[in-house]
C-alpha cells in the first residue's frame, strides 16, 4: 500500500469533502466502492477535527 501524507489543513478538506460527496450522491447497489469510501471518511473526519482545533 501507498501512504500519502497531507500537508495542509485545505488539502485534508479537499479529501473529506470529495468522500462525503462520494458516499452521498452514489448508491451502493451501483458502486460497491461506497463501503470502502465511508470507512476511509470515518478515518479521516477525526484528522479534519484535530488540523481544526491546532488552526
Amino acid at each position: 500500500m501507498t501512504k500519502v501524507e497531507i500537508t495542509e489543513w485545505g488539502e485534508l478538506a479537499i479529501v473529506e469533502k470529495l468522500l462525503s460527496d462520494y458516499t452521498q450522491h452514489t448508491s451502493d447497489r451501483k458502486d460497491p466502492r461506497v463501503e470502502h469510501a465511508r470507512n476511509l471518511l470515518e478515518r479521516i473526519r477525526p484528522a479534519l477535527v484535530e488540523a481544526t482545533e491546532q488552526l
